[in-house]
Formats: C-alpha cells, structure tokens, sequence
C-alpha cells in the first residue's frame, strides 16, 4: 500500500483484481496469542467436503489503528490453494 506520509491522517491506497478467490471471517472469542490448533472444513454447495484440514496456527497481535495506538484482537490467518491449506 503506498501511503503519502507516516501520519495517522495520511492518504493511502489500495487496488485489487478479481481472481476468483473467496474470503470468509471467523471471530473467535478469547483467541490466544499462543499456537492453536484449527480444523479448517471447506464445504461446497451441496454439502459435500472440499477440504479438511487439521493445522497449528500462532494468532499474533493486530494494530487496526497503527502501532501508536491500543492493541486490536489477535488474528491467523489460513490461506486455501489447490487442496493445500497453508499459515500465515
């Protein structure tokens, strides 16, 4: 992202491209900054498992409003690519 300064007010952008990709959230209460275990189930449309995977994942800290500002909740992320279910 290029961003015009380093000030809270700054102007930045973002662009990005269709690829097909989709994206899901989960919110998960009391999510640790510790490894966790995660049982990733990808489902299609009529129920059927496309995927399901068991991974370890250490969720680490997010600051949503910059670094000189409090700390948000933790975040992991799972990526999906060709049956393969990668961290990070």
């Amino acid at each position: 992202m290029d961003c015009e300064g380093d000030e809270p007010d700054a102007a930045c952008g973002a662009s990005a491209s269709p690829d097909g990709g989709k994206t899901g959230f989960a919110q998960v209460q009391d999510l640790p900054k510790s490894p966790v275990q995660v049982t990733l189930t990808l489902s299609d449309a009529q129920g059927g498992t496309l995927v399901e995977r068991r991974v370890d994942v250490t969720p680490e800290a997010t600051f949503p409003n910059g670094e000189h500002c409090g700390e948000g909740g933790p975040q992991a992320r799972l990526t999906v690519a060709g049956g393969a279910v990668t961290t990070g």
